[in-house]
């Protein structure tokens, strides 16, 4: 069954899983939500721990349903 769900996703284990890690390293290196937004706002204001969490919080829910 797992190789059917490997085809089926064939970026799933490899480029949307470090995605989601790289997504979660970037959010635990802050030790509170206000911090990255804080930090990012200078060069990048569109990045916010809200809108980080979107993408990871979308490959959480998929990993959970299909794999």
């Amino acid at each position: 069954m797992r190789d059917l769900v490997v085809m089926d996703h064939p970026d799933c284990h490899g480029r949307i899983a470090d995605l989601a890690g790289r997504l979660q390293r970037v959010l635990c290196v802050f030790r509170s939500p206000a911090e990255p937004d804080a930090a990012f706002a200078p060069v990048m204001p569109s990045v916010t721990t809200a809108r980080l969490r979107l993408p990871l919080d979308a490959v959480h829910t998929h990993f959970a349903a299909q794999h």
